[in-house]
């Protein structure tokens, strides 16, 4: 899981950025899809301990916030220091479950099964960004679970072909 750039006071944005986001705005949004994200989380933790398995949450390296810190503590999560190299943390991981991030591009590399969770996706795969455009996007727990079970390995392969040499 990746977490988010801004907190209330703009994350990491410097002076000059600041005056061409509109922070509070961003942070709004960022804060919905978190509450969002929270909602499926939830649900998945009786299914972690269940099986007995673990979910590894690693935030944004620029993530300020200590959201995951107070929202994700107990048995079957671990959280990963944000600046903690990514590798090591996928490599150990069956499923790599992000929100539209280039991980993606470095859990398809290592063979993984990458679902990104967008819960307000609106099926217009043109409108992501251009290496989301094949991502299997889950909007709630049910399709998570379902793409874990049955993963279209196909779509890593389309995707990974949007970075091949002309």
């Amino acid at each position: 899981i990746s977490s988010f750039i801004f907190d209330e006071a703009g994350g990491q944005a410097s002076d000059q950025n600041l005056e061409f986001i509109n922070v509070k705005s961003r942070y709004q949004k960022e804060l919905h899809q978190k509450r969002r994200h929270h909602d499926v989380l939830k649900q998945l933790r009786p299914i972690l301990k269940e099986n007995n398995d673990v979910l590894l949450i690693k935030r944004h390296p620029w993530d300020k916030s200590d959201y995951y810190k107070t929202a994700y503590k107990g048995e079957n999560i671990v959280l990963v220091d944000n600046h903690d190299y990514i590798v090591p943390v996928m490599q150990a991981s069956d499923v790599i479950l992000h929100a539209e991030s280039t991980v993606a591009v470095e859990g398809w590399i290592l063979g993984k099964k990458t679902i990104s969770l967008l819960p307000d996706f609106n099926g217009d795969r043109y409108g992501l960004k251009n290496h989301m455009q094949h991502e299997p996007i889950a909007t709630d727990l049910e399709s998570v679970l379902a793409y874990e079970q049955d993963y279209p390995w196909n779509s890593t392969q389309k995707s990974l072909k949007n970075y091949q040499p002309f």
